[in-house]
């Protein structure tokens, strides 16, 4: 949600992103990971220039678990979590 946050989507996260392997991690490729976040970024822009934008509203979520196709990975899926101090989730 970090990198949703202003709406634009900065080089160095990008390089996190790849760094971290986080598109294997969510069981994408990497080009599919950067799309759906530039994606993401383009609608936080355009809605906020019509109101508020509240990242986490069901209709929001709702739209992207739609992309996803495995099941598992919708919402009440399996959800992995960092433990404190560990950098890769």
């Amino acid at each position: 949600m970090a990198i949703l946050a202003d709406g634009r989507l900065d080089n160095r996260e990008v390089d996190w992103l790849k760094h971290h392997d986080t598109a294997a991690l969510v069981g994408v490729d990497r080009d599919t990971l950067i799309q759906v976040l530039l994606d993401c970024c383009r609608d936080v822009i355009n809605e906020a220039e019509q109101e508020r934008v509240f990242l986490l509203e069901d209709h929001r979520l709702a739209r992207l678990a739609d992309d996803l196709t495995d099941p598992s990975l919708r919402k009440g899926g399996p959800v992995r979590h960092a433990h404190p101090g560990q950098d890769r989730w």
